[in-house]
């Protein structure tokens, strides 16, 4: 079954692999920066992420917006006005669908701690506003796949949780603080397995509890390619019975002149 057919809508995932390269102190003073080689971009990081994400849902059929594709800092305003904006026009094809059931907005975010490799933070959040009972919901739903990461749940005002007109959530990646993980973050498996986790707990929020439910473009198309070699053998079939059939016609026509 396909996604629409499931749910009637195809809902608006928008996502936000975002980054800032300075990094400051709480007296505003910016922090030195560990050399390239010793550690993870957040850029780096946030991109193959969000792009293994965004090549998920697509497949499910959703509809995927990136808010951040440029390879240099976008403001947060930047980036949440496009949000905005493209749910505004998204919202007026769905107007009989609730706000809350039609988009959401899945911010990734490497915050190391000034990239001092604190073993003691080694963790990863996902905030939700803490107002939003729905936020919290797709929170929770994310976490429980992400229990692996030593994941916690917290509220938070931050400004792309308050700013933003869709249900929204923060993934806060500071685990990336532990040095001796960096071999990992970089595996094609970690990232993998965490896009998965986050859209399974997208797919979760719209009560899709079983990913097998949905068919993927990917099978739609390997079960289009089975049907047309299906088809060619058919038609080959009905080639070869014409032909016996010619064969035999010709051959009655044989015997019929011999006789």
């Amino acid at each position: 079954m396909k996604l629409k057919d499931k749910l009637g809508y195809i809902p608006l995932l928008i996502v936000d692999g975002g980054y800032n390269e300075n990094i400051y102190a709480s007296d505003g003073m910016l922090l030195p920066m560990v050399k390239k080689e010793n550690f993870i971009i957040r850029r780096d990081y946030n991109k193959k992420i969000i792009e293994k994400f965004i090549e998920k849902a697509n497949n499910l059929g959703f509809i995927v917006l990136n808010v951040a594709t440029e390879e240099y800092d976008i403001s947060l305003q930047t980036r949440i006005n496009r949000a905005n904006v493209n749910f505004s026009s998204y919202n007026k094809k769905y107007e009989n669908i609730l706000k809350e059931k039609l988009s959401l907005y899945i911010a990734l975010q490497y915050d190391p701690k000034a990239c001092t490799w604190d073993d003691s933070d080694n963790h990863l959040t996902t905030y939700y506003l803490n107002s939003s009972s729905q936020s919290e919901n797709l929170a929770s739903l994310i976490n429980n796949h992400l229990r692996d990461f030593m994941g916690f749940v917290k509220p938070s005002n931050n400004y792309i949780l308050k700013n933003a007109d869709m249900i929204t959530v923060l993934i806060d990646a500071s685990f990336m603080d532990l040095k001796k993980k960096l071999n990992w973050m970089r595996d094609e498996d970690f990232i993998e397995e965490v896009s998965n986790k986050i859209l399974m707990g997208c797919l979760q929020y719209f009560g899709i509890k079983n990913i097998e439910v949905i068919s993927s473009a990917e099978d739609a198309i390997k079960r289009d390619a089975i049907i047309k070699k299906l088809q060619q053998k058919v038609d080959n079939l009905d080639k070869r019975l014409l032909l016996c059939e010619d064969k035999i016609t010709n051959l009655n026509k044989y015997i019929n002149k011999k006789l």
